[in-house]
């Protein structure tokens, strides 16, 4: 009826009566629906005791072999026509091992209408019959030596086998199409040659454990009629189950230069084909992430994968040109989690292609190490900003680019030292200062959002600045590719602290739980209104004074020696680095240095309450205590604030609509 039914237990059930009458050779020509740790299992155990295992692709005409025939532990079978061809209905791909004639193939069939067909022969077609062909190659390469190993009855069949398709191994033939003959003449040579067993060779083949005792899996190969003086021997870690052991923290300088494609390789990272030169690495996790790199690779174009176990059926990860790697877009730096401290895991490592192959560092660190702590830059204490500079994220690889995010936790706001005067106390935010005070729903933290380049006077010939504003959310960038660069928002205000994490990117989406995450850089506010020094702190003599008052007078003036914008805008709740220093400011200096106390309302709730662009506006007095923003429409600064559309960088500033007072909104 062209289909069947069956049950893991009735295949584990039949390979382990298989083991126990002693047959050294199975077929299966059956593609299941499904697939089973139970059957994997019982094929690796048998195969690891001797047994020698063959099953069908199966006929969707599609790249991927199915299971069982997937398995590492068993060869798979394509189909070919009489015309040397792949036939068309064939399965292929990556896990394919040999081809075998499946079309119009003649067989026996069972009698009656318990058969295909009435009488007692058929003529069928389909991988169904190319694995029973392997099958049969293979129990005559035991006829002829019974003592081989499995896993040299395989690799006499490759060897033997027609070369089709690309040079080697490769995912349309596999290892070719299978040769009795050649098959049966290596085998009778099977004690002469060459053996490589753990990156070493022996003339010899039992001399090295070629009969690989205790059924390990062979660290490379041997060469039938060749001796090892003409041999190169591939290290013995090309296949899983041989992985070298690297520490958690520790750095292999490998070179797979003279390696072929693997005759069984794992699951490949989402291309067409696997990949070149693969060697394999195991490692202990010692946390629940580690950090995988190449970037100091002298190597092309690499990638790797990380497995749970040699059994499993796909990839923890994969990295493939993920573009962290400044000095190659082709190397790849990942950081996994989600591990299990003392569990071992499994790196696959493969050049991209056979030009590829060379020489590359491989590096690994569990747990991921933590971004980089942040310098402090400041020269001068600003009142409403403080400046950045981020370094690359880890210490041990400065030719790595990666993203994170800026977290400023509020420590403390407006505590004025010395205080202020009795009769002007400062306003009381201890609601959003980090501690038992604390009500804001994101735990007394902001981020900071992205980058922008504004004048430092009103002129658009002045020299710029790069600033950026407090945002509810993480926003990710490599920070490190700028120099210093200013924060600003209503929640910075003066004689505050505030300490500023650097957040992996590895966090995203787990940002309260991740502990990918920097020591902090405490970063302390001066007085209102001091804007040039004496500073204070760290001064103890009270702030403002005339020389603020004339420091502002002449950047609004734009004289020579004047303060940067950042440290001179006072006003208001959020200062708006579009704006030039004007006369508010020099207003807002005078009234610090009669002693007033802070005037503005300070931090918004996060999300916002505000909608974004439900509200137009003209001005601030139409948005009942929020702010009223323009944004820009098109261009880099797509929906950032604007004064006019000279802040639009190749787009239009838009109509203003009501924001909070902090001059955010939410979607």
């Amino acid at each position: 009826e062209g289909h069947w039914v069956s049950e893991t237990a009735w295949t584990v059930d039949s390979l382990a009566w298989a083991e126990s009458i002693g047959a050294r050779i199975t077929n299966n020509s059956n593609a299941y629906d499904f697939s089973s740790s139970a059957i994997a299992q019982k094929y690796a155990q048998t195969r690891q005791g001797g047994m020698i295992h063959f099953a069908s692709a199966h006929n969707d005409s599609l790249p991927q072999v199915t299971f069982p025939a997937i398995l590492a532990s068993v060869n798979a079978l394509a189909a070919m026509m009489s015309d040397g061809t792949r036939a068309p209905y064939s399965n292929f791909g990556p896990g394919l091992d040999f081809c075998a004639p499946g079309d119009e193939i003649v067989s026996t069939d069972r009698t009656g209408i318990a058969g295909y067909v009435a009488g007692d022969y058929l003529i069928g077609s389909g991988t169904t019959f190319a694995s029973p062909f392997a099958a049969g190659v293979a129990a005559l390469v035991l006829s002829i030596n019974p003592g081989l190993k499995s896993q040299v009855v395989e690799q006499i069949m490759q060897d033997s086998s027609a070369d089709l398709g690309a040079p080697g191994f490769d995912s349309d033939y596999g290892w070719g199409f299978v040769n009795a003959h050649e098959a049966l003449l290596l085998a009778d040579a099977a004690v002469r040659g060459a053996c490589c067993v753990a990156g070493e060779c022996a003339d010899d083949l039992t001399a090295l454990g070629c009969q690989f005792v205790g059924g390990a899996e062979p660290g490379g190969r041997w060469f039938a009629n060749r001796a090892c003086a003409a041999v190169q021997c591939p290290p013995a870690n090309t296949r899983c189950s041989m992985a070298e052991a690297i520490a958690a923290d520790g750095i292999i300088e490998l070179d797979n230069s003279h390696l072929t494609n693997p005759p069984n390789p794992l699951y490949d990272c989402g291309s067409g084909d696997f990949h070149d030169g693969t060697l394999w690495f195991r490692f202990v996790a010692e946390g629940d992430s580690v950090r995988i790199n190449t970037c100091q690779s002298k190597g092309q174009d690499s990638t790797f994968a990380v497995y749970d176990s040699c059994g499993a059926t796909s990839a923890m990860i994969c990295s493939e040109d993920d573009g962290r790697c400044v000095n190659s877009a082709n190397l790849g730096d990942q950081c996994i989690t989600g591990l299990t401290p003392g569990q071992e895991y499994f790196v696959q490592f493969s050049a991209w292609s056979s030009g590829d192959r060379g020489s590359y560092t491989l590096e690994i660190q569990s747990p991921c190490p933590p971004p980089n702590p942040i310098p402090d830059p400041v020269t001068i204490l600003e009142n409403r900003a403080f400046s950045l500079r981020v370094p690359p994220p880890f210490p041990t690889n400065s030719a790595t680019e990666h993203e994170t995010a800026l977290r400023v936790q509020i420590v403390e706001l407006q505590n004025p030292q010395p205080p202020n005067f009795p009769q002007f106390p400062p306003p009381d935010f201890s609601a959003y200062e980090s501690g038992p005070t604390c009500t804001d729903p994101l735990g007394c933290a902001r981020w900071v959002g992205p980058l922008k380049t504004y004048f430092e006077g009103p002129s658009s010939q002045s020299a710029t600045f790069r600033a950026a504003r407090l945002q509810c959310t993480p926003y990710y960038y490599d920070w490190s590719v700028e120099g210093t660069f200013y924060v600003i928002g209503a929640e910075i205000m003066p004689s505050s602290t505030y300490d500023v994490y650097n957040v992996d990117l590895s966090c995203l989406g787990s940002e309260d739980a991740c502990t990918d995450v920097s020591g902090p850089l405490r970063v302390t506010t001066g007085r209102y209104g001091d804007v040039a020094p004496p500073f204070t702190p760290p001064g103890t003599i009270n702030q403002p004074d005339g020389i603020d008052v004339v420091s502002l007078v002449n950047k609004f003036k734009s004289l020579p020696g004047a303060p940067s914008k950042t440290a001179a805008q006072l006003q208001p709740n959020t200062p708006e680095p579009n704006n030039s220093v004007d006369s508010l400011d020099i207003v807002a200096c005078i009234d610090a240095f009669k002693g007033f106390p802070y005037p503005f309302s300070g931090p918004c709730v996060c999300p916002s309450t505000v909608v974004c662009n439900a509200a137009a506006c003209t001005s601030a007095a139409s948005c009942r205590g929020g702010t009223c923003t323009k944004t820009c429409i098109g261009g880099t600064w797509d929906g950032l604030p604007c004064g006019n559309n000279s802040h639009c960088a190749g787009g239009t500033c838009g109509p203003g609509f009501c924001r909070d007072a902090c001059g955010r909104c939410r979607p």
